[in-house]
């Protein structure tokens, strides 16, 4: 559970997942990514993503998306609302795609 900060607020959260796929993989899997950050753009507590690529191999690529929002809160409706529309599980397991999935905060100076 995240701290309010003291006027009774959250603060910003981010949403980093890194995915390890086969470039057999790719189109369908960016294809999803696409329908998907379309929808989070949507979302309440949406603030902004990116969707990156990397290279690793002949037969491999890291995809990177990156997508901010307003709290915690917000992040977790966002889930909740599109694993009603997309399974993500499914995906991922059918396609054999290494998955890393994680919500972080900045740290304060």
């Amino acid at each position: 559970m995240r701290k309010p900060k003291k006027d009774g607020s959250t603060k910003p959260v981010v949403r980093l997942d890194r995915f390890i796929l086969p470039y057999t993989a790719y189109t369908e899997f960016t294809n999803k990514l696409r329908e998907i950050h379309s929808s989070l753009r949507k979302q309440e507590g949406f603030i902004s993503d990116l969707l990156l690529e990397q290279p690793v191999s002949i037969d491999t690529i890291y995809i990177v998306t990156v997508v901010g929002w307003a709290s915690t809160e917000a992040a977790e409706t966002a889930k909740f609302n599109l694993s009603k529309e997309f399974d993500r599980d499914d995906i991922i397991s059918r396609l054999r795609i290494i998955a890393d999935i994680g919500l972080f905060s900045l740290i304060e100076n």
